[in-house]
């Protein structure tokens, strides 16, 4: 009877390999609305979202909201008094927050989630591409309503996000995503 066997060295490498932790190809995003958005608010704004999540690298049968960044991104879209502490997203994205809100910050605890919030966006310019439709166009297309300021927020945010998960290819390494949003 032959037997193969694998070399030390590949063996090594095997076994190293199989070991570490693998990037995710995905990631969960915790969208906060304003705690009175209204229904037709948080419609708009997971639509705005979504046309976001599909501009660059999204295809055929999706099993996640689209993508950022490259990766595929589960949505979780909720008013910022409602969502629980118990969620445990990878990055926390709340356009109508302040630096340091509480209850923002409660939420990105437990999973030591990166938060995009309003102070990050107004420093941070989401690249412009001129191969897309404009946004205002895409959502009428899609809503039948005009875009209101709240779906223009969560569009950027979305669009910030794309550009700093893209730039580190991953949302592992929360610190190098944190410095992606500080430019």
């Amino acid at each position: 009877m032959h037997h193969r066997t694998l070399s030390y060295p590949l063996a090594l490498a095997l076994s190293a390999a199989i070991a570490s932790p693998a990037l995710a190809h995905e990631f969960n995003l915790l969208l906060l609305a304003p705690a009175a958005a209204s229904g037709t608010e948080m419609d708009d704004m997971r639509t705005a979202f979504l046309i976001a999540s599909a501009e660059r690298d999204s295809h055929a049968n999706e099993t996640s909201e689209g993508h950022l960044g490259g990766l595929d991104v589960q949505l979780t879209l909720m008013r910022i008094g409602e969502a629980a502490a118990d969620e445990v997203p990878d990055v926390v994205v709340a356009p109508f927050a302040a630096a340091g809100d509480a209850q923002v910050a409660a939420l990105a605890a437990p999973g030591d989630a990166v938060i995009v919030d309003a102070e990050v966006l107004a420093r941070t310019v989401p690249e412009e591409r001129d191969d897309l439709a404009p946004f205002a166009e895409r959502f009428l297309a899609e809503t039948g309503r005009t875009a209101d300021a709240a779906a223009l927020g969560v569009y950027r945010a979305a669009r910030v996000v794309d550009l700093a998960v893209r730039s580190v290819d991953s949302v592992d390494d929360r610190d190098s995503l944190r410095r992606a949003l500080s430019p």
